[in-house]
């Protein structure tokens, strides 16, 4: 039997190197949370850390539906894509997360977005977030986000033409 992936927290100290079978996903790479735990505290939330980790659940839950989300944030030169994020979302399967985010206590909630990601990588596949790959297998997209995806554009291109007419 095969231990369950794990959340690992990711250390800059002298001697620490990531084990294997662990994928970085903090902010720097292309999973990171653009949520800041700033953000979070600029806006009184309760607990900013659980804020952040929220705010990124939703946004690669629902994106841009209701006008709540962006599909893309910039910090610096740094852009946070949420398609990249969850076409690539295959390759954590299996895979430790590392991020700095401290560990929480035993029994304690983890908020942390890569407990996020964690979730989303290996929870069993359901017709809601089975991967279907499309566009002749050159892409990985959750089948529910492709077909909302797919339903937007059809409309989009239907209210064009009826205006063009």
């Amino acid at each position: 039997m095969t231990e369950q992936p794990a959340r690992i927290q990711r250390r800059r100290t002298k001697g620490w190197r990531l084990p294997d079978n662990a994928v970085i996903v903090s902010r720097p790479s292309r999973f990171g949370n653009p949520f800041t735990i700033q953000q979070a505290i600029d806006a009184e939330m309760g607990n900013p850390r659980s804020a952040a980790a929220s705010a990124y659940s939703e946004w690669l839950r629902v994106g841009t539906a209701g006008g709540w989300f962006e599909e893309t944030y910039r910090i610096g030169k740094q852009v946070f894509d949420r398609r990249r994020v969850l076409e690539e979302l295959h390759l954590l399967r299996g895979k430790d997360l590392a991020c700095t985010c401290p560990l929480p206590a035993d029994g304690q909630p983890d908020h942390c977005h890569a407990a996020v990601l964690l979730k989303l990588a290996n929870e069993p596949a359901t017709p809601a977030n089975t991967l279907c790959t499309s566009h002749g297998g050159t892409r990985v997209r959750r089948h529910d986000v492709h077909q909302a995806r797919t339903a937007a554009w059809r409309a989009a291109q239907q209210a064009t033409t009826t205006r063009s007419n």
